[in-house]
């Protein structure tokens, strides 16, 4: 009996040995498992409006909420905490004023973010900061690649991460990034219109997917390509200017043009000479310096009013030779003053300058008859234009 209950008594010491050594491996545990007060201050970014910085911040704070092991530290007035200390968002994200800014908000530590752009690129990176030491106690980077409005996820899944937050299955998803030269083209993903480059498209899955692009003035472009899972396929394209197609009749109604054009020039400088020699001026300086603008007017006037019209071989033609014509006039009447003069015996060798004039004017007047008579949505045959002169004859 007395064996038996000396058996039982050294039992019931050693599970009591037990109990308190397990007690005792506990008590270090429970001590560790100490609440975090944290604080998120904000995003420091100039790619993103204060409203979008805002909603991001709002999610960080609730990760830190949710998060076990951290207590959010809630702070209304923390702006203007942050205007009375005169810090800045991007002084904290490098340590400065950390220390003092924690204790004045009771945190442990404080959570910084600063949300960068490289092309289509964003960058989303986040700092633990010490509040008694201001050393950096942790910093995580994420990366994401597609619109704006999807970058509440990156968001969540940096601050999930920095936290420690297990479970975190990071996905980025399918995307295509389009770049083109030049910009503004319109992009097409298996037949669907997606927006003008540069663009981010999101694909539905992995897998080949037909891209084509296309811009007035240029020459089309496609291309089959293959998205792989949970990756970006940078698309850079520059397409190629498209040759004008010159409307043949358009073509044939203004080939005579040119010509015209040349006349034109030429003639109205030779007219505002004999306009001078008919006013009889001997400055040697308007004879020089009239034609110099004269002919230029008369260039530019001439392009425009034949812009948009017809102005084939024929109608050129027919106005050219109606001016030569008119300006016959002056010569015709010197030729028959000379016969006068000589039936009547008088010797008269000099060239009325009256004459010159009645050139330039019958030059114009027949000019701006031929142009007005061959006024016509179809080209001028050629043939008519010596039955014109011919008739005027």
């Amino acid at each position: 009996m007395k064996e038996r209950l000396l058996f039982l008594t050294i039992i019931a010491l050693i599970v009591n040995n037990m109990a308190i050594m397990a007690e005792e491996q506990a008590s270090p545990l429970e001590a560790t498992a100490t609440i975090r007060r944290m604080n998120f201050i904000g995003f420091d970014s100039s790619d993103i409006d204060e409203s979008g910085r805002a909603i991001l911040a709002d999610l960080v704070r609730r990760e830190i909420a949710l998060a076990p092991g951290f207590s959010l530290v809630e702070r209304q007035d923390l702006t203007a905490v942050l205007k009375e200390q005169e810090l800045k968002l991007s002084l904290l994200f490098e340590g400065s004023g950390a220390t003092n800014i924690g204790r004045l908000i009771g945190a442990d530590e404080i959570m910084v973010g600063r949300i960068g752009r490289l092309g289509t690129l964003y960058i989303i990176i986040l700092r633990i900061i010490d509040v008694e030491t201001g050393a950096v106690r942790s910093a995580i980077t994420e990366e994401y690649i597609g619109p704006i409005e999807d970058l509440r996820k990156p968001v969540r899944i940096a601050a999930q991460r920095i936290l420690g937050i297990p479970g975190i299955e990071v996905k980025q998803g399918e995307y295509i990034s389009i770049d083109t030269e030049p910009p503004g083209v319109s992009v097409y993903i298996n037949g669907l219109f997606e927006g003008s480059a540069p663009v981010v498209v999101r694909v539905p899955k992995p897998g080949k997917y037909a891209v084509k692009l296309s811009a007035e003035g240029y020459k089309g472009w496609a291309q089959n390509i293959a998205v792989d899972t949970d990756s970006t396929y940078f698309l850079k394209a520059r397409l190629i200017q498209q040759e004008k197609n010159v409307d043949e009749r358009i073509k044939a109604l203004q080939d005579g043009r040119t010509a015209l054009l040349t006349f034109i020039t030429l003639y109205a400088a030779a007219a505002s000479e004999a306009t001078l020699y008919a006013f009889g001026s001997d400055n040697i300086r308007l004879y020089i310096g009239l034609p110099l603008v004269i002919s230029p007017l008369a260039f530019f006037g001439a392009l425009k009013g034949t812009e948009g019209v017809v102005m084939n071989s024929g109608r050129s033609l027919m106005i050219i030779s109606s001016t030569l014509w008119g300006s016959t006039w002056g010569v015709a009447a010197g030729f028959v003053y000379s016969l006068d003069a000589a039936a009547q015996g008088r010797n008269e060798t000099t060239y009325n300058p009256a004459f010159a004039g009645l050139s330039v004017l019958g030059g114009i007047l027949y000019g701006g008859a031929a142009y007005a008579l061959t006024t016509s949505p179809e080209p001028f045959p050629a043939a008519r234009a010596w039955l014109f002169n011919l008739g005027s004859m």
